[in-house]
């Protein structure tokens, strides 16, 4: 059967509107589900770092510090440490309480990687330390995408997926 002209233009017509409006129903979750599947390749691209910087942490300190038992726990419980800022920016006193905060969170740390490597010298601490600190970072940054990531997924809002998605690189 052959069909005519004004027979395929009422079907194209009609797969045409269909389209349109079933499009205007799932765009959001099909934006959401793109801009997903880009952050979840990005928390994929993340989560190597941290754990390459975790291992070259953890390699370094067995080399230098030569530990007399396993370091690995007691690195995981101090890459999950962090300090809270003031969260008011008050003009008085707020330098010397944020130059507080900063020097004991480097202590803390220093004495951490000092307990860790015990046969480490002071330059070999500081270079450990600053290893120490990258991993540190690395692993925030994983965890705060993830937790976005995560919110997202659940939510599937578009905005609280896209705002993650302009903040990474």
């Amino acid at each position: 059967m052959i069909l005519d002209s004004g027979m395929l233009s009422y079907i194209l017509n009609i797969v045409y509107i269909v389209f349109i409006f079933g499009f205007s129903f799932f765009s959001q979750k099909l934006q959401v589900t793109l801009v997903l599947g880009k952050i979840s390749k990005s928390l994929t691209k993340l989560r190597k770092m941290r754990d390459k910087a975790k291992d070259e942490a953890l390699s370094a300190i067995i080399e230098l510090g030569k530990p007399e038992s396993d370091p690995k726990p007691r690195l995981e419980a101090l890459l999950q440490f962090f300090s809270i800022q003031p969260n008011s920016m008050d003009p008085s006193g707020v330098v010397h309480r944020l130059e507080y905060l900063v020097d004991t969170a480097d202590a803390r740390v220093k004495e951490e990687i000092k307990a860790l490597a015990p046969s480490a010298d002071e330059k070999q601490i500081q270079n450990l330390q600053n290893l120490v600190e990258t991993a540190r970072g690395l692993n925030s940054l994983y965890n705060t995408v993830r937790h976005h990531y995560l919110t997202g997924k659940k939510g599937g809002t578009v905005y609280s997926t896209v705002q993650i998605q302009m903040e990474l690189p």
